[in-house]
């Protein structure tokens, strides 16, 4: 999944589909299918496989794998837009690390 930020990011399965139930890049994959995308995807078996051919005919996917998309994400593309809640975060954070420098380098 690319998000509005522009950052490639892996959806982990949270549970093994139950019964005839599929993973959502099946589902994605068949509504492609009948909305009359390429039927090449047919023949794919993983989100992995989807993956690997659209880092051959994308520019932007270029060279990216499963293994260096990671847990965080990759950026992909500068799309301008940003996540409220995850720039919060980013402050919040940066912000707790440094007070927590400063009290360990503080001596007063």
């Amino acid at each position: 999944m690319i998000n509005v930020t522009g950052r490639i990011q892996r959806l982990n399965r949270a549970i093994q589909p139950i019964g005839y139930a599929r993973d959502d890049w099946q589902i994605f994959r068949d509504i492609t299918l009948l909305l009359g995308g390429n039927p090449a995807l047919k023949d794919f078996n993983s989100a992995l496989d989807i993956l690997t051919a659209m880092s051959t005919e994308y520019g932007a996917l270029n060279g990216v794998s499963w293994g260096s998309i990671g847990d965080g994400g990759q950026p992909i593309l500068e799309t301008g837009v940003t996540i409220p809640v995850v720039e919060r975060e980013k402050t919040r954070a940066a912000n707790h690390t440094s007070h927590a420098y400063n009290l360990l380098i503080r001596h007063d």
